[in-house]
């Protein structure tokens, strides 16, 4: 019902923010390395 829809627009929102962190944090992580 209503609480599945906000349920997957938070887990939508949320993926693509972790998304966003996950690449500027990997790119990070991939310069500290080198």
């Amino acid at each position: 019902g209503v609480r599945n829809r906000i349920a997957i627009e938070l887990v939508k929102g949320r993926g693509v923010a972790l998304a966003e962190v996950a690449r500027r944090v990997g790119v990070s992580t991939s310069a500290i390395s080198k």
